[in-house]
């Protein structure tokens, strides 16, 4: 690990791995995690953010066993699983950029945007597969603080937020080895989308009583494309408003009981 002071805020990072042996025939795994993170405040009312973090983690499948070889040999791999190298080999990265704007004492802006690639390979059901993914989306929201009175007074918040994540799945054969041969087996696509939009407000009644009264709004999409039977394309969507209805009442310093319903 390292770090040190950058402006008003700091600078880190982190780098770890792990090998492990496996108890049992072709179950080894490792995993490797570099972390970067940068924050510091400009202006006095800004603060920025960036971070990022990569991983690889790579592990074998050794199989099931019947009792009869669990009771000779317990350590063994599944002969199957072993012939093939079933295994899964996981490459990710995120890098997201954050933001947090005051504007007064009582209101402030927050966003976020985030960037995900995903590689994952695996020998798996007699094929070798080929993942590669995107994953990407944000949000923004306002807050503010609103005081009515001396003893009423809370929250707002509203924002929006949207998520996708898309790329190509492609099958080939599996040669005797278990590395990727040359026959394409499938080759499509699979999409999500997530975009939504929020409003809640908390209002607090003296020291005892809080409300929550809210309500969200999402419309998920997902598409199935396949390059090599088009007929199994195909897309849904859902929509739906969901809101929230929350109470708490403390009645002591360190007690307090509350109900909400979504």
């Amino acid at each position: 690990r390292a770090g040190a002071p950058l402006g008003q805020g700091a600078i880190a990072a982190s780098l770890a791995n792990t090998e492990f042996g496996g108890w049992r025939q072709h179950s080894g795994a490792s995993r490797w995690l570099a972390t970067l993170s940068a924050a510091t405040t400009v202006g006095g009312r800004t603060r920025l953010g960036l971070f990022a973090v990569a991983t690889r983690n790579a592990f074998r499948i050794p199989g099931p066993l019947t009792q009869a070889q669990v009771d000779s040999a317990p350590t063994q791999a599944n002969a199957t699983y072993l012939s093939r190298d079933e295994r899964r080999d996981n490459r990710l990265a995120r890098l997201a950029v954050t933001l947090d704007h005051r504007i007064g004492a009582d209101h402030g802006i927050s966003a976020l945007l985030f960037a995900g690639p995903k590689y994952l390979q695996r020998s798996e059901r007699n094929t070798y597969r080929d993942f590669t993914r995107y994953h990407v989306g944000g949000n923004v929201v306002w807050r503010s603080r609103v005081r009515l009175s001396p003893s009423l007074g809370g929250t707002i918040l509203a924002g929006v937020d949207e998520a996708y994540q898309d790329g190509a799945i492609l099958f080939y054969s599996l040669t005797p080895t278990g590395t990727r041969g040359d026959t394409i087996r499938d080759n499509k696509r699979e999409g999500a989308n997530n975009l939504g939009a929020f409003a809640q407000a908390e209002v607090t009644a003296g020291d005892h009583l809080g409300v929550t009264l809210g309500a969200r709004y999402d419309r998920i999409g997902y598409v199935n494309a396949s390059h090599i039977t088009p007929a199994l394309d195909a897309r849904r969507t859902f929509t739906r408003v969901t809101p929230k209805l929350g109470a708490l009442w403390r009645f002591s310093a360190r007690h307090s009981v509350y109900a909400s319903l979504g």
